[in-house]
């Protein structure tokens, strides 16, 4: 069953910065989480959170390493970073852009999360 299988990340690296000054944030990533399973990422400002979820999302390619995800499997980031536009409901900031998104599961995932429509 395709909704069964794992994210994994074999060996990842990746770096931000500019060329004079790389710095390495992920080093040698490897986790593997299962359907349903949820994955706590902690760290200092500045150790790699972010990027890993960036990684995840196809926002950043890895310099060294595999991100191993079902074909089928669609992630959405959500900086924490002020990126929203401020007039649209959560909802409408989510499902901007994605003309092919399923309504019902966004609402469900939303309110999953504990966030209650207004």
């Amino acid at each position: 069953d395709f909704d069964k299988l794992p994210i994994a990340f074999a060996g990842v690296v990746s770096f931000v910065g500019d060329n004079s000054d790389k710095a390495a944030i992920n080093e040698k990533l490897n986790v593997k989480a299962q359907q349903g399973q949820i994955i706590l990422i902690t760290g200092e400002h500045g150790m790699g959170k972010s990027t890993v979820l960036r990684l995840l999302s196809g926002l950043v390619t890895p310099v060294e390493g595999q991100i191993l995800s079902p074909l089928h499997l669609r992630t959405l980031h959500v900086s924490h970073n002020p990126h929203i536009i401020p007039y649209m409901t959560l909802y409408e900031n989510l499902v901007f852009g994605n003309e092919e998104c399923d309504p019902t599961r966004v609402t469900a995932i939303v309110q999953r999360m504990g966030f209650k429509k207004h």
